[in-house]
């Protein structure tokens, strides 16, 4: 997920986005683009980082969170290469 909100930012603006803070601000941008539901799934993306250090999350969480960062990294990638 970081790595395709990277790409978008480079690609829209030709912004680097270097840090975690330079991520959640550009979540927004990701948001106003493809709706509030990408902000939703960023998020999830980020709680399954840390959940991947404390070992808090279950097998569910991650296969719901998973779906989700798919669908949005499908539509970045779609949207970057002009099949939007």
């Amino acid at each position: 997920m970081a790595l395709a909100l990277k790409a978008f930012a480079y690609w829209k603006e030709g912004k680097r986005l270097s840090s975690h803070a330079e991520l959640w601000k550009y979540s927004k941008i990701l948001a106003e683009e493809f709706g509030e539901w990408a902000l939703v799934t960023f998020q999830q993306a980020s709680s399954m980082h840390i959940c991947f250090y404390e070992e808090w999350c279950t097998k569910e969480h991650v296969e719901l969170a998973l779906k989700s960062v798919r669908e949005l990294v499908g539509k970045i990638a779609g949207f970057i290469l002009g099949n939007s």
